[in-house]
C-alpha cells in the first residue's frame, strides 16, 4: 500500500518536473519560429526594395507658338465685309414694301353672330344631329382635311343654290391665309376663292377704281368669256365667286347674273379657325 502511493507521488513529481521543461521547450520553438519569420520577412523586404522599378522623369519641351501666326488669326476669324454690313443695316431699317401683301383681321364677332343665324336655318330641331341634312356639297379630296388650318371663314355654296346633284364632285383646298373651292355636274363649274392677303394699295389708280366699284348689295359683278365673276367683302376677307358653263350664251345658268348673284348671297359658312 505504501509502495502503490509513493509509485503515484512519484508520478506526480515526474509530470510536474516535466512540464516546465516541455513549456521552456515550446517557448524556445516559438522564439525560433519567430525570428525565421523575422529574418525572412527583412530578405523579402530587402529583394523588394532591390527589385522596385526606378521612376524615370520625363521632361517636357514647351509648345513653340509663331507670333506672326497668333498675331494674323484675329484678323482671318473676325473679318467682316464692311459693304455687306451696310446692306444688312440698311435691310433692317427699311420699311416693308407696300407692294407686299399682309393679312389683314377678320371679324370673327360677326361670324359667330352669322352662324348663329345659319344655324337657325338650317338645323332642324325635331331629328338628331346625325342624321341633318347637310346644306352643302362636302368634298372628298384628302386636302379637305386640312380645313381647321385656314385662319378666315371658309365659305362654300349651298346645295339648293347650286341646284345640282348631291354627289357631285367637290374640292377644297385649304391654307393658312386663303382656300380655294370648287364644284362641276353637268356643264357647269362653280368656283370660290377667299383670301386674308391684301396690298395696301392697289397697283394702279385703274385696278383702285375697279375693286371699290360694287353695287346696292356690295356685290361686284363682272363678265368673263365663260360666265361672270361675282367679288365682295365679307367679315373683312375678300371672296369671289366664279361661274362658267360649257355653252354660256346657252345655258341659262350663265347667260344672266341671276344665278351668280344667289350663290354668293347664300355661301355657307363651313370652317375656318380664329387667330
Amino acid at each position: 500500500m505504501r509502495r502503490t502511493c509513493a509509485f503515484i507521488v512519484s508520478a506526480s513529481v515526474l509530470a510536474l518536473t516535466l512540464a516546465p521543461t516541455g513549456l521552456a521547450a515550446a517557448t524556445a520553438q516559438t522564439a525560433s519560429s519567430r525570428d525565421s519569420s523575422i529574418r525572412a520577412a527583412t530578405v523579402q523586404t530587402a529583394a523588394l526594395q532591390t527589385t522596385a522599378p526606378q521612376t524615370t522623369t520625363l521632361q517636357t519641351t514647351p509648345a513653340q507658338i509663331d507670333p506672326n501666326q497668333l498675331q494674323a488669326l484675329p484678323s482671318r476669324t473676325l473679318q467682316i465685309d464692311p459693304e455687306a454690313l451696310q446692306r444688312f443695316q440698311a435691310a433692317q431699317n427699311e420699311e416693308p414694301d407696300e407692294r407686299d401683301p399682309r393679312a389683314v383681321p377678320v371679324d370673327w364677332n360677326r361670324v359667330s353672330t352669322d352662324i348663329q343665324i345659319q344655324q337657325r336655318q338650317y338645323f332642324n330641331p325635331t331629328v338628331g344631329s346625325e342624321i341633318q341634312v347637310r346644306p352643302f356639297i362636302l368634298p372628298r379630296n384628302p386636302d379637305a382635311g386640312n380645313a381647321p388650318v385656314a385662319r378666315l371663314p371658309i365659305l362654300i355654296p349651298t346645295l339648293g343654290a347650286l341646284g345640282i346633284r348631291q354627289d357631285a364632285p367637290a374640292f377644297l383646298f385649304p391654307q393658312r391665309y386663303f382656300y380655294t373651292y370648287s364644284v362641276s355636274d353637268n356643264g357647269l363649274l362653280v368656283e370660290v376663292f377667299g383670301t386674308r392677303l391684301a396690298h395696301n394699295r392697289a397697283p394702279d389708280d385703274r385696278s383702285g377704281r375697279r375693286l371699290r366699284v360694287t353695287d346696292g348689295e356690295g356685290l361686284r359683278v363682272e363678265r368673263t368669256e365663260y360666265g361672270f365673276d361675282v367679288s365682295f367683302n365679307r367679315f373683312g376677307v375678300a371672296y369671289t365667286v366664279t361661274v362658267e358653263c360649257d355653252i354660256p350664251r346657252a345655258d341659262p345658268r350663265c347667260t344672266g347674273e341671276t344665278y351668280a348673284r344667289d350663290l354668293a348671297r347664300t355661301l355657307y359658312i363651313a370652317g375656318g379657325t380664329p387667330d
